[in-house]
């Protein structure tokens, strides 16, 4: 018996999984802006009826426990099986010849696990958005003092009688834009890891549960 078969504790007493009917999971079917700008939400929390059984949706088939720590499980499998073969190869070595420069084999890594069984190009691309929105806040400041040293240039030149330099249109639109394409960023990042972190945490509490029995 493992995680994945047993009866859910948020499940009332003798009520079965199994008879509680869930309307399919939305999100795949929501516009890409909606989606984006969390609008979705909207219709849930704008209304007067109180939350009922029926607003509970399906969760999507790739962000189901069940699937990805069987994913998991394998993964940690293969490779536990693997260094126990390495394991054995090096001792028998060793014993043969003490003074073998054979490497020792590298342990197992749950991470390195979780990473290639749980992540897919989604998680590449948060690290990228997030890399972008980073990229963007520092780059905010920098044009901002650019913008004023600009702006003391003209000032001066005016007083002086001097031919003013030219406004910075370029840098003055992209530092407007700056705050809305962080965002942006931000929360496609955040979109894809919440649901990579969300993989992990439930995948190991189901290896915490097997481990456990």
């Amino acid at each position: 018996m493992t995680c994945v078969h047993e009866q859910s504790i948020f499940l009332p007493e003798g009520l079965d999984s199994q008879e509680i009917k869930r309307e399919p999971n939305k999100e795949d079917q929501h516009p890409f802006i909606c989606n984006l700008f969390y609008i979705f939400f909207l219709p849930f929390v704008c209304r007067i009826r109180p939350v009922t059984k029926e607003d509970i949706y399906q969760v999507a088939k790739e962000d189901r426990t069940e699937e990805n720590a069987m994913k998991v499980s394998a993964g940690w499998d293969k490779s536990v099986k693997k260094y126990i073969k390495e394991i054995q190869h090096y001792i028998s070595i060793k014993e043969t010849d003490s003074k073998s420069t054979i490497k020792e084999p590298d342990k197992p890594s749950l991470m390195n696990t979780l990473i290639f069984q749980l992540g897919d190009f989604k998680l590449v691309l948060a690290v990228v958005f997030m890399l972008v929105a980073c990229g963007i806040s520092l780059a905010q400041p920098y044009l901002m003092e650019k913008m004023l040293e600009i702006v003391d240039e003209r000032q001066e030149a005016e007083e002086s009688g001097e031919q003013e330099p030219g406004f910075p249109y370029v840098s003055g639109l992209i530092l407007i834009i700056c705050p809305f394409a962080n965002s942006i960023f931000t929360s496609l990042g955040m979109r894809y890891a919440i649901h990579f972190v969300a993989r992990v945490r439930a995948s190991l509490a189901c290896l915490i549960f097997d481990s456990t029995i």
